[in-house]
């Protein structure tokens, strides 16, 4: 899911370029803080279950459960969650994005409608108003800041 944010209009007292560095902090912000609170929850059974992750095989959980101790959505061996605890946040002007180099994360099971990449990238209804706020907040305090 792809969070949106509108933005109605820049201050005027406010040229353009400082607009654009203001928005691209305030994006930079919000990737930084998807990775520190939101990143580590997709790994667990509660964000499987809100997120709407495909359930997995009796057989795959069995098996993981046996040979590594845990029942942990989107983790077989660990080495994908470790990956992905390196932060790498690239913002623009128009949006952010959350670098994660897990390739392990791009596998598709056989006969599942979604990739494992597609429901680690996901962003619960829950989730939307505290990044919504987190985006405002760093706007208003970088806003703040130059006046």
């Amino acid at each position: 899911m792809i969070l949106k944010f509108t933005i109605k209009r820049r201050p005027r007292w406010l040229s353009k370029r400082a607009w654009q560095g203001v928005t691209r902090e305030s994006f930079h912000a919000l990737g930084v803080y998807w990775h520190k609170y939101l990143r580590k929850k997709h790994f667990t059974q509660t964000g499987a279950r809100e997120y709407g992750y495909d359930v997995r095989s009796r057989k795959y959980e069995a098996l993981k459960l046996r040979r590594f101790g845990h029942r942990d959505p989107l983790v077989y061996t660990g080495t994908s969650k470790a990956l992905t605890a390196i932060r790498d946040v690239r913002s623009t002007a128009k949006g952010v994005r959350v670098v994660m180099r897990a390739p392990g994360l791009n596998r598709r099971a056989r006969g599942k409608r979604t990739a494992m990449y597609d429901e680690m990238t996901m962003i619960s209804d829950r989730e939307r108003p505290e990044l919504v706020d987190v985006f405002r907040k760093e706007v208003n305090r970088r806003l703040k800041d130059m006046q």
